[in-house]
């Protein structure tokens, strides 16, 4: 689930990054800023369920999406504030990169083999 969630923010964040590279001509990186404020609707520096959980409008299963941004963001909010803070996203999703995929690791021991 976790990498899941990787891949849900970077296409979120590449449609919002896309624009920006077109008129400077840099490669695209994952800003969690970026991403962080366009979540952020009404600007108050957290991030709510209802905000977070917004970005399975742009998958076509919503309702999939949905729920695993929901296990997602209770994973994040472990004291049970209703919010994620800008450095409790960021935090996350640097764990979530650095965390192997569990397919991709059974298939290197099975290639080791």
């Amino acid at each position: 689930m976790a990498r899941w969630l990787v891949v849900v923010i970077a296409f979120f964040a590449f449609g919002f990054l896309a624009a920006a590279d077109a008129q400077d001509q840099k490669p695209a990186k994952l800003d969690v800023n970026v991403i962080f404020k366009k979540l952020d609707a009404n600007n108050d520096n957290r991030l709510s369920k209802s905000e977070f959980v917004k970005l399975a409008d742009r998958f076509k299963d919503r309702d999939k999406a949905r729920e695993k941004l929901s296990k997602a963001f209770e994973s994040i909010d472990s004291a049970n504030q209703g919010t994620i803070s800008r450095d409790q996203f960021a935090e996350y999703l640097e764990r979530v990169q650095k965390t192997p995929d569990r397919k991709d690791e059974g298939r290197r021991m099975k290639d080791e083999q």
